[in-house]
């Protein structure tokens, strides 16, 4: 955070480990590895099954279009199809309800909170909020458009990061990629602040984008 990206090593073995900062040490960590390092990264990850999810969020954090074929299949799994749609949203700004790429979610899975009393998992699903993808179309619109992006360029949101593409986002995106793009700002130039990403989008900010 204060320019320093030799010191991203020290966050390797949280990356890797189950725990409370795993999230934010995928956050941060790749969005300053060098790509072919990332990968190396995120190939030990997936060493582990039980660290889909986990290589899954690397993946969009690193940006790289190389994967998104790989995402695509991951959305055919109930339970990871949510978080790779994202992955996939990050990486090309293709958005699932602007182009009609998403579907109602499946009604077998299992709501929490319920109503069941004696049930204690009181926890949120983390990605309650998120669309589920209609992984036909995402496959035949990323077949019809992938082509406009490179492998081995990091992308976020569709756009080559610079602090006027963050900055965009940071006023018009949607609550987690906000804070995704703060987290990039502060990250690319040292002398910017992290952002507060939790206040509401003026009307003025929205109708400037």
């Amino acid at each position: 955070m204060l320019g320093d990206h030799s010191a991203v090593d020290q966050l390797q073995d949280y990356v890797e480990s189950h725990g409370s900062l795993q999230h934010l040490a995928i956050q941060t960590a790749f969005r300053v590895l060098p790509v072919e390092v990332a990968r190396q990264w995120i190939s030990r990850l997936a060493a582990d099954p039980e660290q889909a999810r986990a290589v899954i969020q690397a993946t969009g954090v690193l940006g790289d279009p190389l994967p998104v074929p790989w995402l695509i299949e991951k959305m055919r799994k109930m339970e990871t199809a949510k978080i790779a749609a994202e992955a996939f949203v990050m990486i090309t700004g293709i958005s699932l309800e602007r182009y009609e790429l998403m579907i109602d979610g499946p009604d077998v899975i299992t709501v929490v909170p319920n109503d069941d009393p004696n049930d204690e998992n009181v926890s949120l699903d983390e990605d309650e909020n998120l669309p589920f993808p209609d992984v036909d179309k995402v496959a035949y619109t990323w077949q019809k458009h992938g082509g406009k992006y490179a492998a081995g360029q990091r992308y976020f949101m569709g756009s080559a990061i610079s602090p006027e593409a963050l900055q965009s986002k940071i006023n018009g995106g949607l609550q987690r990629q906000r804070q995704a793009a703060a987290l990039q700002l502060a990250l690319l130039e040292p002398q910017t602040p992290l952002m507060n990403t939790k206040e509401k989008v003026s009307n003025e900010q929205l109708s400037s984008q």
